[in-house]
């Protein structure tokens, strides 16, 4: 009989295959409290008679255990508390879900423990280690945890819980066979992650690189320079910013044919019952944040019909200026950047953004220009949603595996 308040347990339905079972964490693994001490002693440094402790932030796969540490007296750490090889250590305690229920196994000595908010879970047979890390990284896990009670701020797990946790359970040699290959299968998702990443960044940076390398040219510089508010229009009056509880209220119950899009800074940032302009406008970002990105250019088009708060300017380039070029030579310019601090809170206001200095050569020269910047553009584009595709297609690779593995399907 399940014991009062007890956390539910893994669903037993599902049929496992010949030789497995359901085992109880509690009749495989011992559970030790994280290590609590006085604020007063704590260090951040190494220091003679004192132990390194983990925090949540260490608790990864693997742990790391070189960067962030805090250490306190030896007195705190009971001999139980020191991380032993092979032991898994799960953060109990956040104010983020995410953070709440990750685990990092232990592979090598290390003379260290963790936190209060943390707790250790240890494997009584040697043989089980791998085997438990894997699975405290796979769906079923993760179910389970999600389906926990938690607090309204602070997401909570308690080590009573793991107790009674039932997990499939093969014989010993499946089990060194099903962490061998998942191990073999994570290092190859690792790399491949690690390598799209690395792809996925140059690609963000594709399309400043490609800015640069035409205003930052030679002809670049001997193009006359004209000032950002003596080739465009600021259509500045004509924004009426609307918090997001009114807009809630003007939308609630309206059909999406009736609401049009809501600009700021970044982008698209919601739905309004009404729209300000009509037709292609550019809008540059007027709050600091944007400044100094690459994936965050300060200035973008937009056209249709649509409503644009306080946080961008609004800009209509005049006949002189071919209005792709006009686009890309505010984008991400470093003049931008040099005339606010570099605070989030910081402001590009009208009068600054005015003055900015934009290359005006002549109109066929901007038209060439912006029809070579477009094509570079679109396919920086196209390269980066293959990448973050391929990206996401890895990151789900995991799953797939360990929900394999823990059914027998390995």
């Amino acid at each position: 009989m399940t014991p009062p308040h007890a956390a539910p347990l893994v669903d037993r339905r599902r049929q496992l295959r010949a030789g497995w079972r359901w085992a109880r964490l509690g009749e495989l693994c011992e559970f030790v409290r994280g290590v609590s001490f006085d604020k007063a002693d704590v260090r951040t440094y190494p220091s003679q008679s004192f132990s390194p402790i983990l925090r949540a932030g260490n608790i990864t796969e693997p742990l790391e255990l070189g960067k962030d540490l805090v250490w306190v007296p030896d007195r705190y750490v009971a001999a139980e508390q020191r991380l032993r090889v092979g032991d898994i250590a799960i953060c109990l305690s956040s104010g983020s879900p995410g953070v709440v229920g990750k685990t990092g196994q232990l592979k090598h000595e290390w003379l260290g423990s963790v936190g209060a908010f943390c707790g250790i879970i240890r494997p009584r047979n040697d043989d089980l280690a791998d085997y438990l890390s894997m699975w405290f990284r796979s769906p079923d896990f993760v179910a389970w945890r999600d389906g926990q009670a938690r607090g309204a701020n602070i997401q909570n797990l308690r080590l009573s819980q793991f107790q009674i946790l039932e997990i499939p359970l093969p014989p010993l040699g499946e089990q060194k066979r099903i962490a061998t290959i998942l191990k073999e299968q994570m290092a190859l998702v690792d790399r491949a992650r690690s390598a799209t990443e690395r792809q996925l960044e140059a690609a963000k940076a594709l399309p400043a690189s490609y800015l640069r390398a035409v205003f930052d040219s030679p002809d670049a510089r001997q193009w006359p320079r004209q000032r950002l508010g003596e080739v465009c229009d600021f259509l500045d009056s004509r924004r009426i910013p609307v918090n997001h509880t009114e807009r809630s209220k003007r939308i609630a119950g309206k059909k999406p044919s009736e609401l049009f899009p809501y600009y700021g800074a970044n982008g698209q940032v919601g739905w309004i019952d009404g729209y300000l302009f009509d037709g292609p406008l550019i809008l540059l970002a007027e709050d600091g944040g944007n400044f100094g990105s690459t994936e965050r250019p300060i200035a973008y088009a937009v056209s249709g019909k649509y409503w644009v708060n306080n946080h961008a300017h609004v800009l209509k380039p005049r006949p002189s200026v071919d209005f792709d070029y006009c686009l890309h030579t505010i984008r991400i310019r470093p003049e931008v950047g040099s005339l606010i601090s570099g605070s989030t809170r910081a402001k590009l206001n009208q009068e600054v953004a005015a003055s900015i200095p934009v290359p005006v050569p002549p109109l066929s020269e901007q038209k060439r220009i912006a029809a070579i910047l477009n094509e570079q553009m679109a396919a920086a584009e196209k390269t980066r949603r293959a990448l973050e595709d391929q990206f996401h297609a890895i990151n789900a690779l995991p799953v797939a595996l360990l929900r394999r593995a823990f059914s027998g399907e390995l």
